[in-house]
């Protein structure tokens, strides 16, 4: 789809902020010329989540202290002491962390600036925006001119930085952005259920003012994050003995997920776990064929769409839902039990949706192990 382009704002001097949107199957994404600065990341889904936070007019990305979304330079995170030194000599930058160390690139860093759009490099799913540092920009030496593309291909949004010098100079650019995975919208609460893995066997012990010390392991710490602490996983004895064979720092996971403790101590047992207990569980029900596609889009079952359920039933059991030719299609709960349901009305619900194997499409990133 080719990239929609449209006026974000007008600055004081009247310089125009250009906003693009790029959108695939399954992503939008919008961006805007100041501070090359992403200010929409939305899943298309049912309900279009927007993931990415971002400020509603250009006042917020004109101040913009926690750099939302902005392509930040010249140099990312903290210099000590606001200096640095290359072949000998010795270049004070601009203090303005505690007025001691330079955070960012400075006060006035990239995202502050309305970067330039390159229309020769614009494709139907591509944007590539410029800015040109000044020599002696922040205190900065040599002149710096850095190119950043953005490109949208299917699920996966690619952000590229390249910049030339004239003179040695130190460059580590970032895209700021922050994620909800929830939604923005949805707040901390929803955010503190994300699920982070990250395979470092070390991280950066820092200082009171957040600048590395020393490189300490990970093991045993709080900041070993390759770990699944919070899934349970259930794998063959075979694939056990052979995982032994493998080194730890190449052993991601072992088996399969099958379900993760909430961070309030509840265990939710995921759509993976359904063809390893299926046929252990005490309590059935079989649907019509008329009502699976329902079911299969989240939806409850009504009288109207049971076949059969197992002899005894209670009210409110959790139960394993099949197809009538013993296919299992998901879990739920039963709404009535057995003898409730001969009596029950065909509009009555009988049936609670839980989860069923069309997560396997639409929620595949949280089923990931």
């Amino acid at each position: 789809m080719p990239v929609e382009r449209r006026v974000f704002a007008t600055l004081d001097d009247g310089t125009q902020v250009d906003q693009f949107t790029l959108t695939s199957e399954q992503l939008q994404v919008s961006l805007i010329s100041f501070g090359a600065s992403i200010t929409n990341f939305i899943m298309l889904t049912k309900n279009n989540l927007d993931v990415c936070p971002s400020y509603p007019t250009i006042d917020g990305y004109l101040d913009n202290p926690f750099k939302m979304g902005a392509s930040v330079g010249r140099v990312i995170n903290r210099l000590r002491g606001g200096q640095f030194s290359i072949d000998g000599k010795t270049f004070d930058v601009d203090k303005n962390f505690n007025n001691t160390h330079c955070i960012h690139g400075g006060r006035k860093d990239f995202v502050h600036y309305n970067w330039n759009v390159e229309d020769e490099r614009l494709t139907d799913n591509s944007v590539t925006l410029s800015h040109v540092s000044e020599d002696g920009d922040m205190g900065f030496p040599g002149k710096l001119t850095v190119f950043a593309t953005f490109t949208l291909q299917c699920n996966e949004l690619t952000v590229e930085y390249n910049a030339t010098t004239d003179a040695p100079t130190p460059v580590n650019l970032t895209c700021h952005c922050y994620f909800n995975l929830a939604g923005h919208s949805a707040g901390k609460t929803a955010l503190m259920e994300h699920t982070f893995q990250l395979n470092a066997d070390h991280y950066l012990f820092v200082d009171d003012d957040f600048l590395p010390i020393k490189r300490e392991p990970a093991d045993g710490t709080v900041f070993d994050l390759r770990l699944h602490r919070d899934r349970v996983f259930y794998a063959r004895e075979d694939l056990l003995t052979a995982s032994i064979t493998i080194p730890r720092k190449h052993l991601v996971s072992v088996g399969t997920c099958i379900g993760k403790f909430t961070k309030t101590g509840k265990f939710k047992l995921l759509i993976t776990a359904l063809p390893l207990i299926a046929d252990y569980a005490q309590y059935k029900v079989w649907l019509k064929p008329s009502s699976e596609q329902s079911f299969l889009y989240g939806n409850h079952v009504t009288k109207a769409g049971l076949g059969r359920i197992s002899e005894n039933t209670p009210a409110y059991a959790g139960v394993v839902v099949y197809s009538m030719s013993d296919v299992p299609l998901g879990f739920g709960v039963a709404a009535r039990s057995t003898a409730e349901c001969r009596r029950a009305q065909p509009i009555t619900n009988v049936l609670l949706h839980q989860s069923d194997v069309g997560e396997y499409i639409r929620s595949e990133s949280d089923l990931l192990s």
